[in-house]
């Protein structure tokens, strides 16, 4: 028998390729994974006590979340305050919002608020990004004080403290709708969710900041544009005085009398005939603008002086109760799921070595 193999093995290549295949069935992983039971369960031990291990020496991260609603149109009171129109909100706007969050102005704002400046590598896990920066303040205590040394030092100080809180910050849109959920995670309680509510109240601050601005700016372009229109108005109601002076309306106009001229002026030049109807006329133009911008005026020096902002906080950040990470469940399952794989691929190579020793013997 073992020489008609041979024979047939011989004359036939690919019936030796054939012979070799194994088929594997689901009785043969069962009696695999039995087989190697005990492997796979202690990599899995192993992996669920790193996995504990992990879970109680990790620093924990709590995250306090606040909302923000931007709504798309102002309260009916506060329409007539504000000069500009305010369209409907799209996409593009809101997005524009998310960015304004995650500016470096609302972050200096809230970085000197929170005191990060005033925090030390060791305060607060994770605060000082470069490594190299405790060679930066031996450096800074040896040298001489110098002022733009230390403004340097202070901006470099600066740039740290916003890099650690957009480490932890996160900002997003919920769902369609116009309300912002700002997050921010922290090692302590109490500092997530201070830092979630600065970072609202700091983005309600610049806007009405931005706004009162935007209303002082437009306040002194009207401030200019009233004085020439008080002008203008003044020297049109003086040529209707003027031209009401030089004629008596008391008897009829004579014939050749319709069409009066002004005088000509000293320089002798002759000015276009002009009726009283047109002097008033213009005279009573130039006060309805003059007065238009004076409304405009008064309602900018209001807006700048109580501005008003279509945004507002819906929900601000309270203690949160648990940790948000590590999560002890999601990284023990994590773990399990990993030992186990490690275990069935070390049992593979124990099953092939062997199988490979056995065909040597």
């Amino acid at each position: 028998m073992d020489d008609f193999t041979q024979i047939k093995s011989a004359d036939h290549p690919q019936y030796e390729h054939r012979s070799a295949e194994v088929e594997l069935t689901l009785v043969d992983i069962v009696m695999f994974l039995w087989r190697y039971r005990f492997l796979i369960a202690a990599c899995m031990i192993i992996g669920a006590g790193l996995a504990v291990l992990y879970v109680i020496v990790a620093t924990p991260i709590f995250t306090a979340k606040a909302q923000v609603l931007i709504e798309s149109r102002m309260p009916v009171t506060f329409r007539e305050q504000v000069s500009e129109s305010i369209a409907t909100l799209d996409t593009p706007a809101v997005e524009s919002q998310l960015a304004i969050l995650l500016s470096e102005n609302i972050a200096e704002k809230v970085v000197k608020k929170a005191g990060f400046l005033n925090l030390r590598p060791e305060e607060e896990p994770g605060f000082s990004l470069n490594p190299f920066a405790w060679v930066r303040s031996l450096l800074a205590a040896a040298t001489p004080l110098d002022p733009a040394a230390v403004a340097r030092a202070e901006n470099a100080r600066l740039r740290e403290a916003i890099s650690y809180l957009w480490s932890g910050m996160e900002v997003g849109r919920l769902g369609l709708s116009h309300v912002i959920e700002i997050s921010y995670s922290a090692s302590d309680r109490d500092l997530a969710a201070k830092v979630a509510n600065l970072i609202a109240d700091s983005y309600i601050e610049d806007q009405l900041e931005t706004r009162a601005e935007t209303a002082r700016q437009g306040s002194i372009w009207l401030e200019k544009r009233i004085d020439t229109l008080r002008q203008q108005m003044n020297e049109a109601g003086l040529r209707v005085k003027e031209f009401k002076a030089k004629r008596d309306y008391r008897f009829p106009a004579s014939s050749g009398q319709g069409e009066a001229r002004t005088e000509a002026p000293a320089t002798g030049e002759e000015q276009p005939a002009t009726s009283l109807e047109d002097l008033e006329s213009r005279a009573s133009t130039y006060r309805k603008i003059y007065e238009s911008y004076l409304q405009a005026y008064t309602e900018s020096v209001q807006a700048q002086s109580y501005p008003v902002t279509n945004t507002r906080i819906i929900t601000r950040a309270t203690r949160p109760d648990g940790r948000s990470s590590p999560r002890g469940m999601k990284v023990l399952a994590i773990a399990v799921a990993l030992g186990c794989m490690f275990g069935v691929g070390v049992a593979l190579l124990l099953h092939s070595f062997g199988r490979s020793r056995l065909a040597r013997a």
